[in-house]
């Protein structure tokens, strides 16, 4: 609907974004396909911390969309969402192509899963392979989705939507929660924001810029993970509000007091985070992600 030229733009400002992080966290550019990227861990040397760093980037890609989403509107453009599939498995790797244009790239049934698990994503979504969660799954946060088939596999792929990770080399929790914050005087208006802290009693807030949200006001989110967190708003009352910058995004940073959270909620946040370690996940060092 916007036109190629504008398509290129935005695009390359994703792009390096997403790189960047790709890169910070030991990953290798495969290719852009369209609008998408095809990242690789573990090549051309394998570390025992690929896995968990493939998950971890894609934590923070999916945050760092949240920002480039701001920075869209500051200029008039249109927002991105985007999901995100991760597999493991022995592939072939090399130089492929022809004399003329050879490509450094991987090829093999792991490569097909990754692909198919990425096409099951909706907005905000981080889905994992079966084979993927079996290496990681002490150190992530999870939903467990139905199993389901996909095109050119045999069996049933178990799938797991991630929430989050704990991180050993920064002794931190690094979490994603989308939120949408509904307009109390135009309902069909919402924000984007993410939830950056929640014990129950009190939450902290990150939101796009508006006017619309000052302290001691009543505030009504919900999560935005479609088909995996209940859509029931949480009620706050903000305490706190505070202008503040990510690079050169400028958000909102909301604290306040939860006066009501649905039961539904309160049942994904445990079926997320162990009940034994609930408390210090979700209060966790997260802030600055």
């Amino acid at each position: 609907k916007i036109g190629a030229e504008a398509v290129v733009a935005i695009l390359n400002d994703y792009f390096s974004r997403m790189v960047d992080i790709i890169f910070a966290t030991g990953g290798t550019l495969d290719k852009f396909i369209g609008d998408a990227i095809m990242a690789i861990w573990g090549l051309p040397v394998s570390h025992a911390e690929d896995s968990i760093r493939s998950v971890k980037a894609s934590l923070l890609m999916q945050e760092e969309l949240f920002y480039f989403n701001i920075f869209q509107k500051k200029m008039s453009r249109s927002i991105l969402k985007m999901g995100i599939g991760i597999n493991v498995g022995q592939v072939v790797v090399g130089n492929m192509g022809s004399p003329k244009r050879m490509e450094y790239t991987v090829i093999g049934p792991p490569v097909n899963l990754a692909s198919r698990v990425e096409s099951l994503t909706g907005r905000n979504q981080i889905l994992l392979s079966d084979n993927l969660y079996s290496e990681v799954k002490n150190l992530v946060y999870v939903v467990e989705l139905q199993a389901t088939r996909v095109k050119g596999i045999d069996r049933l792929i178990q799938i797991y939507d991630v929430i989050g990770i704990h991180d050993h080399q920064e002794n931190r929790d690094i979490l994603f929660l989308p939120i949408l914050v509904l307009n109390a005087n135009q309902p069909e208006q919402k924000y984007e924001g993410l939830l950056t802290f929640c014990d129950l009693k009190s939450a902290r807030l990150h939101i796009e810029p508006t006017a619309e949200i000052q302290p001691d006001q009543a505030i009504q989110f919900i999560i935005d993970i479609p088909d995996v967190a209940p859509e029931e708003p949480l009620h706050l009352v903000s305490q706190r509000v505070d202008k503040l910058i990510h690079n050169s995004d400028d958000y909102i940073a909301v604290e306040g007091r939860l006066t009501k959270i649905p039961s539904s909620v309160q049942t994904f946040f445990h079926r997320v985070f162990p009940a034994q370690n609930f408390e210090t996940t979700i209060t966790g060092d997260i802030e600055g992600i």
